[in-house]
């Protein structure tokens, strides 16, 4: 099923500009990424095929979308650097995942280069890598780590990608 007939990916969105509530927000992401989580590729074998399957363009999701997640982003960048909770790390690489699913068409990454993600994304990244160590758990570390690496992906999505065999630059 596309998001185009998904009518339960609109009621989310609307509950959440209608009510408010950052739990309907945390929703509309989750249902959005149940249809493109698969293309979220770390290992990049969507470059060397050439491809933008699973890709959706910006003009097809609420005009505020970027500013939301930007908007979410600073409020969880204040939480997460003074203390680290699960549901606030997972809504933020929620987040992330999604702009990676954004990037999977080439047509969307200047925009979402634009909005200067990584000022927010960044410090949350660090302030993870500083606590890992004090993990005893491995599975405590893997879970934090996966933001790390999701945030790592992302960057290298925005950077550099190739289109006609031609390398463009979007982030500085």
């Amino acid at each position: 099923m596309s998001l185009k007939n998904d009518e339960q990916f609109y009621q989310l969105w609307l509950l959440f500009k209608q009510k408010q509530d950052v739990e309907y927000f945390k929703s509309y992401l989750k249902h959005l990424l149940q249809h493109f989580d698969g293309s979220i590729d770390l290992q990049f074998k969507h470059i060397q095929e050439g491809s933008q399957l699973d890709s959706i363009p910006l003009s097809t999701l609420p005009s505020n979308l970027l500013q939301v997640i930007r908007d979410k982003l600073e409020q969880s960048q204040s939480l997460l650097v003074e203390n680290l909770k699960d549901d606030t790390l997972q809504f933020v690489l929620d987040m992330v995942k999604v702009l990676i699913v954004l990037c999977r068409n080439h047509d969307n990454i200047a925009l979402i280069a634009s909005c200067e993600f990584f000022r927010q994304i960044i410090p949350i990244a660090s302030a993870v890598l500083k606590k890992i160590p004090e993990f005893d758990c491995d599975t405590s570390k893997e879970k934090y780590m996966d933001l790390v690496k999701h945030t790592l992906h992302l960057g290298e999505c925005m950077i550099t990608f190739t289109h006609g065999g031609n390398l463009f630059l979007f982030y500085s």
